[in-house]
C-alpha cells in the first residue's frame, strides 16, 4: 500500500514527466511552479517500485506455470496410459506369434 509521501512523490514523477518542452526555461529546466523533487525520495520511490515490480514479476510467473504444471501432469498420465497399453499389446502379439508357432508346427 503506497503511503502519503510516496504518493506525493509518484504524483510529482508524473507531473514532471508530463511537463512538455515548451514549459522548460532557456537554461533546460522546469519551471519554478513544479516542485523539486529530491534524488533522495526519487531513489527511494524508484526502489519501492522495483522491489513491487519484482514481487509482481514473481506472482505473475507463479500463476502462468499452475496451468503448464496441469498440462504435464495430464500429458504424464496419457503417457503412462499409452505405456500400459503397448505393454498388453506386445503381451497379446507375444502370445499369438507363440500359437501361430504352434498351429505351424502341427500342419
Amino acid at each position: 500500500m503506497a503511503t502519503r509521501a510516496s504518493a506525493s512523490i509518484a504524483g510529482k514523477l508524473s507531473a514532471w514527466a508530463t511537463t512538455s518542452n515548451d514549459g522548460e526555461d532557456a537554461t533546460g529546466s522546469l519551471p519554478a511552479t513544479t516542485e523539486t523533487i529530491s534524488m533522495k525520495q526519487l531513489v527511494a520511490e524508484l526502489a519501492k517500485q522495483r522491489a513491487g515490480l519484482k514481487d509482481d514479476v514473481s506472482h505473475l510467473i507463479q500463476e502462468s506455470l499452475k496451468p503448464l504444471e496441469t498440462a504435464v501432469g495430464a500429458l504424464r498420465d496419457t503417457v503412462g496410459s499409452f505405456q500400459a497399453r503397448l505393454v498388453a499389446t506386445e503381451t497379446i502379439a507375444g502370445e499369438n506369434f507363440e500359437r501361430l508357432t504352434t498351429a505351424e508346427a502341427t500342419i
